[in-house]
């Protein structure tokens, strides 16, 4: 068996080496030269330096999108070159009618999101045709930067360069320094870098480039031109340094029904991040006692399904360049710092007269590490490590007042390790490792994974792979589970498909690291689509799909569910989006996951459900977005709506309004109440009416100072009419002995303002309020403004905060010390 297990990752990587053979056909490849500069360009947005002059000239762009394959509508002229410390990007971007040019500002890290006129540029800087740097500045001035990897694209990486943008009377002007330091590149004396350049003129709704980037091929960094000739370059020491200090004070309610009745907390912290490039492709990235108190607030909704909410990653650290880690989808970085692994057991290990005083819903980091590159091979390695502080709840007796801990968590390490060997065309062979160990004797885990893509020569089918081991040591008992997947697919041309087997028993469990929904299952998945993007009469491009998608327990061996989507998108001439899509389950589904109860079932009935999406013209000041869905069932009664509004409003180049509203209704929902001590499970049927109304306000005063107001109330009402006893068929037997009041009145509001302004190049001050309200009981409260009166009458949490951060970069401090 040893053998056998050594021979076929041995077999598998060299057939994946024959199969990712280079793929395109690179004869009209575009390339230019890059010029070496013995003086530096001055950055003014001008370009009036003698050293531009010389410089080769990149132009003739070829349109991407609407309409992939015309001339750009206007000229876009593009120099590069480069000395000792960096590369210039000086862009000229041709225009009539210059009073036209969208210059709008916005926060960083959002312009190719905010439609506005903006030039971008990426390096291809290991030539492999998979990864990149790219970085993006609008019109206005504003930033933007990403890491681009074959399946990835990460829009929180951050690096440290300088602009400069200006407006002329026949277009604009872009100016631009990458610093070495923000990159990463080979050793070698003469290099050739893939690159890409790219222009949007926003009231045409055109983006173009200049090496063509055709949407029928897979992927985008394979279509890149090359820049030939980068000579002696050296990757320079990259270490920068970001010390904070911070100040916040908070208020919290003590009591539930008295709004007046708070304690008053003050704290002051400091920290620093670090950042050093270990050699020419490593980086190392730290960051000591962490503070992600000032990060935007969960949407948080009301839960009541089996499977937890998964939340988005905002804290920095967990966001920027974490691209490896996301192989195999085993991290959910989530789990890093998040709820106390015993959180729910504090109410059952009371005694009498005791209360719970406070019960951390976080746990504090002490570090957070990351180390990562690639070598000259293509071989990415990373690896993660954090710390989690011990953790404890307080306990009060009411009679003594003597307080006691209660630890909810252990001292815990969590690891993550990396290793992914890229191939020619996009393919690649990853090994994944995570690991969670806590002090104690607690629960420790132990999750790997090897994830597999091949691509065949000529870009059009690629083969996935994936086999997943998990080994839970918990109680001398340890459990070992596992689960696979493989697909093979059309990823190129106008018709596509794609097949995919997956298979999860019952013992694996990647979730002290990761997230998993459901194990014990088969799932089998067919989908087709087709592409067309040359316009024909109302349409600019459009695609249509059809997947089935089928599932089965897997021990024991059972049926679970059959679903068939439809669905088809479309960009109009008038510059609509629009998408029309449905799912029909013809059969009845049996949830095994409902009941909470290993070896139980709850049968429910077919249905169907149809929705829209649509987005009006965004370059308008005013569009707006809107969805609607509904569905049924062949239970009586059993209707399903859904609906959202979302007008954005840009009221000036500086201030724009976007306001989100959206409600559904259903008028049968049954789910899960509780488990009786004679082992009957109650099922509860039930009407669950949800409101979310959210709004985001932003002014900027300059493309590194801005101001974000966010707020969001969530209101979701369920009223039970019927209680049921689940039969052991999975059937329902109505319970009128039942008589527990389980409806629910579930309101949260949250209300983040941040000022946040980049006074140098990464460096920041950020002011931050948080106010936030949860309220929770089971008194009805049929009108929507008597239901916002009684939320804002509750107690509410407020916190204040102050952080500076100030960028150090080595270079920068040779230079004040020389």
């Amino acid at each position: 068996m040893k053998t056998l297990l050594t021979i076929i990752p041995l077999w598998v990587i060299t057939c994946c080496s024959a199969f990712a053979e280079d793929d395109v056909d690179r004869k009209d490849i575009k390339a230019i030269s890059s010029f070496r500069t013995s003086v530096a360009p001055k950055l003014d947005g001008l370009l009036t330096d003698e050293c531009w002059r010389n410089a080769p000239v990149a132009s003739s762009f070829i349109t991407n999108s609407p309409v992939f394959g015309n001339n750009a509508s206007q000229t876009t002229e593009v120099r590069v070159l480069y000395d000792n410390d960096a590369i210039y990007i000086g862009a000229y971007m041709h225009d009539p009618e210059p009073q036209k040019i969208i210059r709008r500002l916005c926060s960083r890290d959002q312009v190719e999101n905010s439609n506005v006129d903006f030039f971008a540029f990426g390096f291809d800087t290991y030539h492999d045709r998979q990864s990149a740097f790219k970085f993006v500045v609008s019109a206005a001035g504003v930033q933007d930067d990403i890491r681009m990897s074959a399946n990835s694209y990460d829009n929180n990486w951050d690096a440290v360069w300088t602009s400069k943008v200006s407006i002329q009377n026949d277009g604009w002007i872009a100016e631009i320094k990458i610093p070495y330091a923000a990159l990463r590149f080979p050793k070698k004396e003469v290099q050739t870098w893939g690159m890409n350049l790219v222009r949007n003129i926003q009231r045409y709704n055109e983006i173009s480039t200049w090496s063509p980037v055709n949407p029928n091929v897979s992927g985008s960094v394979n279509q890149w031109g090359d820049m030939n000739e980068l000579q002696n370059i050296k990757p320079p020491l990259r270490l920068s340094l970001m010390p904070y200090i911070g100040s916040s004070v908070r208020n919290s309610p003590n009591n539930e029904t008295k709004p007046t009745d708070y304690t008053t907390s003050f704290a002051y912290n400091g920290g620093l991040d670090i950042k050093y490039g270990i050699n020419e492709s490593f980086t190392l990235d730290m960051t000591l006692i962490p503070d992600f108190g000032q990060v935007q607030s969960d949407n948080l909704v009301l839960n009541l399904g089996p499977f937890e909410q998964r939340l988005d990653e905002r804290r920095p650290f967990f966001t920027e360049g974490t691209d490896l880690f996301s192989k195999a989808d085993l991290f959910y970085s989530r789990r890093i710092g998040g709820r106390p692994l015993n959180y729910y057991d504090v109410e059952d290990n009371l005694s009498d007269g005791e209360t719970i005083t406070s019960n951390p819903t976080e746990t504090q980091l002490l570090n957070a590490t990351k180390f990562s590159g690639r070598t000259d091979k293509n071989l990415g390695i990373g690896v993660l490590n954090a710390i989690g502080a011990p953790v404890y709840a307080k306990i009060k007796n009411q009679t003594t007042n003597e307080t006691r801990n209660y630890q909810t968590s252990p001292l815990t390490n969590y690891n993550i390790l990396v290793f992914d060997q890229a191939l020619k065309n996009n393919s690649a062979v990853s090994f994944i490792n995570t690991n969670v160990m806590r002090a104690g004797g607690e629960r420790d885990a132990n999750v790997s994974a090897l994830d597999m893509r091949f691509t065949g020569k000529k870009n059009n089918y690629s083969l996935t792979a994936t086999g997943k081991l998990s080994q839970i040591y918990q109680d001398n008992n340890p459990k070992i589970g596992y689960a696979y997947s493989v697909g093979y697919s059309k990823i190129s041309g106008n018709f596509r498909f794609d097949l995919t087997h997956k298979i999860i028993d019952n013992k694996f469990d990647p979730n002290d690291l990761g997230i998993l929904f459901q194990d014990n299952s088969i799932e089998n998945f067919v989908g087709v689509k087709y592409l067309d993007f040359k316009p024909k009469g109302i349409l600019l491009n459009w695609d249509t799909y059809l997947g089935f998608s089928q599932s089965q327990r897997y021990i024991p061996f059972s049926f679970q569910k059959v679903d068939i989507n439809v669905g088809a998108n479309a960009l109009l001439k008038n510059y609509w989006n629009v998408s029309v899509y449905g799912s029909f389950s013809p059969f009845k589904t049996n949830d095994f996951f409902e009941p909470r109860t290993e070896g139980r079932v709850f049968v429910r009935p077919a249905y169907y459900y149809a929705g829209f999406w649509a987005k009006t013209d965004t370059r308008k000041k005013v569009y707006v977005m809107f969805t609607g869905g509904l569905a049924d069932s062949r239970n009586p009664k059993d209707m399903y709506y859904e609906g959202t509004v979302e007008p954005n409003w840009r009221i000036s180049d500086r201030f724009s309004i976007a306001v989100n509203v959206s409600a559904s209704k259903d008028f049968s929902n049954f789910g899960y109440i509780e488990t009786l001590d004679n082992s009957d499970i109650v099922i509860g049927r039930r009407t669950v009416n949800s409101v979310t109304n959210a709004a985001g306000v932003q002014y900027s005063f300059t493309p590194k100072m801005n101001i974000n107001l966010r707020a969001r109330h969530y209101w979701s009402k369920v009223v039970y009419y019927d209680y049921h006893t689940l039969n052991n068929n999975g059937s329902l037997t109505l319970n009128n002995e039942y008589g527990e009041n389980n409806d629910i009145n579930f309101n949260l509001f949250n209300l983040d303002l941040v000022y946040s302004w980049e006074f140098t190049p990464g460096s920041r001050l950020n002011i931050i309020w948080k106010d936030s309200i949860f309220e929770n009981d089971n008194r009805k409260v049929d009108d929507y403004f008597d239901n916002v009166d009684k939320t804002f009458n509750s107690p509410q949490d407020n916190f204040f905060a102050v952080k500076l951060l100030y960028f150090l970069d080595y270079a920068k401090m040779k230079h004040w010390f020389s």
